[in-house]
């Protein structure tokens, strides 16, 4: 028997043809270069994948609180200025679970210059254009490396 909220979800996901997932994305630079962090090999989604530094947003979270919780979490690190730069949609189907992402990205400027990662990433690196149109990237990623460097 189904509770309340289960049938909600179940109703809502019916109604939308899945789940609606609002990502925050932090676009950091460093000349011509972004800040890419590789997703652990043990990660439920895209393992080894290479991403922006980024995370769900939570209930009741604001785009920047849910960018500050991901920046330390992920990076044991802090940012000043944040502007918002991108908005994007697209839909996914991993495991059978259709996602509609709707990624906002903001830019802004890293506090510190060495990272200590959490469990979720494996490594990080500065990348330019050309590197990272040969790297294995979570879906959008390269479309918005591209709109950030092609002013560069």
């Amino acid at each position: 028997m189904m509770t309340g909220v289960e049938e909600v979800k179940k109703s809502l996901e019916k109604d939308l043809g899945g789940i609606i997932v609002p990502l925050i994305s932090g676009v950091f630079v460093e000349g011509d270069e972004v800040l890419m962090l590789k997703r652990s090999p043990k990660s439920k989604y895209s393992p080894n994948a290479w991403q922006f530094p980024e995370g769900k947003m939570k209930f009741g979270e604001t785009t920047v609180e849910t960018l500050k919780r991901e920046v330390n979490e992920e990076l044991n690190a802090s940012f000043s200025k944040p502007e918002l730069f991108d908005v994007s949609t697209g839909a996914i189907e991993v495991k059978g679970l259709k996602m509609h992402i709707i990624r906002i990205a903001y830019k802004a400027v890293l506090n510190e210059k060495k990272f200590k990662l959490s469990d979720e990433n494996s490594e990080y690196k500065w990348v330019g254009l050309k590197e990272a149109r040969r790297m294995h990237l979570v879906v959008g990623a390269l479309d918005l490396i591209e709109k950030t460097l092609s002013n560069k």
